[in-house]
């Protein structure tokens, strides 16, 4: 085995890669699996089902045990004026009974601000009712504990929108109170505030801000919570309840801890765990 010698001591292939036996027993690739940010998502794969996808350790799994119409990447991708030209595909999100849900491990985040933004093609409003199609939670496939969840709605005709925020799922959804065209690609960012005490968290929601801006405007909505995250650990898209049929198509992810980083007019570079 090859060996490197110096004065005092000597260091071997043998040893380094027995110190890598104990960081994986120490820390299962489950642990590990995690995006690293700032983070982006383009959907640049072949179409078909969006579970599996990915590279290295920002590999898309499934949320909780649904496994009905899995969600799908289809071929053309959603542009925004101001944003990069697209690349790749984008995702269908559709609702149904025990449709499935997908979800992608971030590194985890417990303080500041996360900020996540994409862009939106609401193709059905569905119903008044309103349902959510993404929000954070903690790490792991078998998260319950939604927070930031994205809500849409049929607005005042089958041809609008609205848009809104809940910062738990048993809080109640805070509408923006505009109206946005069917068919025409929304930027929406969402953001998950930590509070320095208990109970203080903020989700809030930006609808088609202001491209490369260094800083947050005020958000164009936004809800507070009587529960919070320990942990920003995991993104989430959501295939909701049959009875509210919405659709709409999603694209362009980005994850950051900096707001200039998710609303760039650049192509934002991401690492990945490996």
């Amino acid at each position: 085995m090859r060996e490197w010698q110096g004065a005092a001591s000597r260091v071997s292939v043998q040893a380094v890669v027995l110190s890598y036996a104990i960081l994986l027993t120490c820390f299962p690739p489950t642990v590990l699996a995690q995006a690293s940010l700032p983070f982006s998502e383009t959907f640049d794969y072949a179409t078909g089902n969006l579970v599996g996808q990915g590279s290295g350790l920002s590999v898309w799994t499934r949320t909780g045990a649904q496994t009905a119409a899995p969600i799908q990447i289809s071929a053309g991708s959603l542009s925004y004026a101001g944003l990069p030209a697209p690349v790749g595909g984008k995702v269908m999100l559709a609702n149904g009974s025990n449709y499935e849900d997908a979800g992608l491990d971030l590194e985890s985040q417990t303080t500041g601000t996360v900020y996540a933004s994409f862009i939106v093609n609401v193709i059905n409003p569905g119903t008044t009712t309103g349902d959510a199609f993404f929000h954070f939670s903690s790490a792991g496939t078998g998260a319950t504990d939604y927070h930031a969840l994205v809500y849409a709605k049929r607005g005042s005709t089958a041809s609008k929108v609205q848009l809104g925020i809940r910062n738990a799922a048993t809080d109640t959804t805070q509408y923006a109170p505009g109206e946005y065209d069917v068919g025409v690609p929304i930027l929406l960012v969402v953001g998950y505030t930590f509070g320095p005490g208990a109970n203080d968290d903020v989700a809030s929601l930006w609808i088609n801000p202001a491209v490369g801006t260094q800083n947050p405007p005020a958000p164009t909505v936004q809800a507070g919570t009587n529960s919070e995250l320990s942990s920003v650990g995991r993104l989430c898209l959501r295939q909701g309840q049959s009875s509210t049929s919405l659709n709409l198509q999603l694209d362009e992810i980005r994850v950051s801890r900096f707001w200039s980083d998710v609303t760039l007019p650049v192509a934002l570079t991401s690492w990945v765990l490996e």
